[in-house]
């Protein structure tokens, strides 16, 4: 799916794109399209593997390159004759195992392959080089699917990440919260912090109110929280905070904290939750789970459910602080079973993100159509849960497609849909 959309991923570089003004250095003795601003990639390009050529002469761009601390920066669009090759930022790897025009200008140095994997020495084209647009700045809300999609598209070349240290969040208010935390807006109570709080401990790029946001992509799984008065939990810190450890005192405890999450707070029923957490309380005195995070989700926390209304005006929030110029919501189920059936964090969910979606005029895809498209085994691990890395990739191409069929030629023109966030205007 990535070759078949790589056509829509190849930038493009301004008319006059040249001079001082673009950072570029002393300009080639042989300029391609002086009325264009490309200047040709010097030759001959040598093999370095598979379809992988590399320029061998410095070019006179001084513009910034990619580097493994900034895996993104580079500008520089290469032409195949006047065709922009792509994706760019590709890693070497798969530059020479696919090839089909994908390049990377990595710490100065150009290594790319021709649009049909031929020789670029003996096929009679012309190679030139000038500077483009920066690759889209995205955003992934979601869970474990969107952190695997994201990263994919950028393995791709396709887009540049923001944000990659926050961690996951489920519904639309869960997203609203981590956003508004990371822009500083929301703070939880310290006894809740524990629960409320997802951050990957490797977090090294989060999000400011100076983050600038081409593509938001969210991931909606869920439509029910766990709420301890205003407090949003998160449902990962649940699972790992207190089903997890559960397990290990033994199963009746282990079962009624299950109760107590599964019946309770997801589907809402406050009898089930009352009665477990009464069970569960004593229970845990003096293990891993008697802390006041916890003691206080059991007794206080109860499970609400979000309306399309609710989930409308969420995202729309997200989208007013972040700005992004596009915007897509991907539904994904919870557990998928082998006959390709699919089942979420409340049955009505998918109905219920086409209404959203459709009153937010942004695209929807819903991982459950896309198995059931593409078959059990291709798209879903035995664990019924996770996708597998193959339909992860077929998944980027479609996201890739639809954004460009929804939105408009990529890259974007400046400008579009890109209001000062309201609660930073001053």
């Amino acid at each position: 799916m990535f070759r078949k959309v790589a056509s829509l991923l190849r930038p493009s570089a301004p008319a006059g794109a040249k001079g001082a003004i673009y950072g570029w250095g002393e300009e080639p003795a042989a300029e391609a399209s002086p009325a264009a601003g490309r200047f040709r990639l010097p030759g001959p390009y040598l093999n370095a593997e598979g379809h992988a050529y590399r320029a061998m002469t410095s070019i006179a761009f001084t513009g910034p390159y990619d580097s493994s601390a900034a895996p993104r920066a580079s500008r520089l669009v290469i032409y195949e004759d006047d065709k922009p090759l792509g994706p760019r930022h590709s890693v070497f790897e798969i530059i020479a195992r696919d090839g089909l025009g994908c390049y990377a200008h990595f710490l100065g140095q150009v290594n790319f392959s021709t649009t049909d994997n031929s020789d670029p020495n003996t096929n009679g084209r012309t190679y030139s080089y000038a500077v483009g647009e920066p690759s889209p700045a995205t955003v992934g809300l979601g869970g474990c699917h969107m952190n695997s999609l994201v990263r994919s598209i950028q393995r791709a070349g396709a887009l540049q990440l923001r944000g990659i240290g926050m961690g996951p969040s489920y519904s639309p208010l869960e997203q609203l919260r981590l956003v508004e935390r990371q822009l500083g807006l929301q703070q939880e109570p310290e006894v809740l912090a524990s629960l409320a709080v997802s951050t990957l401990p490797d977090a090294n790029d989060l999000l400011t109110p100076d983050t600038d946001v081409d593509l938001l992509l969210v991931e909606t799984t869920a439509h029910t929280n766990a709420l301890v008065g205003e407090v949003c939990l998160n449902r990962a810190q649940i699972m790992s905070h207190i089903l997890g450890p559960s397990e290990a005192l033994g199963r009746e405890v282990y079962e009624q904290v299950s109760r107590w999450y599964s019946q309770g707070i997801l589907k809402c029923d406050d009898d089930a939750r009352e009665s477990a957490a009464r069970e569960v309380l004593p229970r845990i005195a003096g293990t891993e789970l008697d802390t006041p995070a916890i003691r206080l989700a059991f007794a206080e926390a109860r499970g609400v459910r979000e309306t399309p209304a609710e989930m409308t005006e969420r995202l729309a929030a997200i989208r007013d602080l972040l700005g992004p110029k596009r915007m897509m919501v991907i539904r994904g189920p919870n557990v998928f079973f082998p006959d390709g059936r699919s089942i979420s964090w409340g049955a009505n969910l998918a109905a219920e993100m086409r209404e959203v979606t459709t009153a937010l005029r942004i695209p929807l895809i819903d991982l459950g159509d896309l198995v059931k498209e593409k078959g059990f085994e291709f798209s879903v691990l035995p664990d019924l849960t996770h996708h597998t890395d193959a339909f992860i990739d077929y998944l980027g191409g479609v996201v890739l497609e639809k954004i460009q069929s929804f939105y408009g030629p990529w890259p974007w023109p400046e400008g579009v849909q890109k209001p000062l966030p309201p609660r930073f205007a001053r």
